[in-house]
């Protein structure tokens, strides 16, 4: 993998790469999202990047946020129109960002000048910086 100088936001579809990376071997949801939050805390704080997390539902406790990782929780709305407005948003003011998801129809609704990774693709690259 080619390491990039430039700042990225990864928007990340928390729901979807916490069950699709860290459910295999937890089985709480809860047990689940700290496990995935305490992982990202780990690669952020090695990293000049933004993550911000988007989850459906409401607020839970899932720990503090650090400098570059924000936790978004969408309430009534489900999680993957925020992260479509938020790449939209991220077109249009010529942000760097990738999203991070499994969801093959939200895949297809992001703007094609932004990249689109799969969770376990994104996981694996991040390892290397833990």
């Amino acid at each position: 993998m080619r390491v990039s100088h430039k700042k990225t936001i990864y928007i990340i579809d928390a729901c979807n790469f916490s069950h699709a990376v860290f459910s295999s071997f937890l089985s709480s949801n809860n047990d689940i999202e700290f496990e995935m939050i305490n992982w990202l805390k780990a690669v952020s704080d090695l990293s000049n990047d933004e993550f911000l997390l988007f989850f459906d539902g409401y607020f839970r406790d899932l720990g503090d946020d650090a400098d570059n990782l924000l936790k978004i929780f969408c309430d009534d709305e489900i999680a993957d129109s925020r992260i479509k407005e938020y790449a939209s948003y991220c077109v249009s003011s010529r942000k760097r960002a990738i999203v991070v998801t499994d969801d093959r129809e939200l895949s297809e609704e992001i703007p094609d000048s932004i990249k689109v990774i799969n969770c376990r693709k994104f996981y694996s690259n991040m390892n290397f910086r833990e």
